[in-house]
């Protein structure tokens, strides 16, 4: 699900609906990872399998630009040969004096654009 309230993007995945009927966002027995940038307003929170090898699910508050691709991943169980650090860091923001995205960035062809129905960048 990816919202935005009160002008802040909310979103949260889960690789299956047991991910937050269980409430597995809070099980100790899988790890979890945290970035909390309180300047720039951002937390993320990614859950993994005890083998660091499946997205089990995410909460994203004040950047939700990388819900896209994690859902994907989530979904298919494929961290497309990432890690876990590496999978925090998708939609960070640029670099200091970089000027940015233009909205036109590649986009993975198996990239899901709509869960609902599972439709992907490539079937656009």
């Amino acid at each position: 699900t990816k919202l935005k309230l009160l002008g802040t993007d909310v979103a949260s995945l889960g690789a299956t609906t047991d991910f937050f009927t269980f409430k597995q966002w809070d099980d100790k027995t899988l790890i979890h990872m945290v970035h909390e940038d309180q300047w720039s307003k951002v937390y993320k929170k990614l859950v993994f399998n005890l083998e660091g090898t499946k997205l089990m699910g995410a909460l994203l508050v004040g950047d939700a630009s990388s819900f896209g691709k994690l859902l994907g991943i989530a979904h298919k169980g494929d961290m497309k040969g990432k890690t876990p650090p590496e999978l925090l860091l998708l939609g960070s923001a640029p670099a200091a004096g970089s000027t940015g995205g233009t909205g036109t960035e590649a986009v993975d062809d198996d990239e899901l654009v709509c869960s609902c129905v599972g439709v992907t960048a490539g079937m656009l």
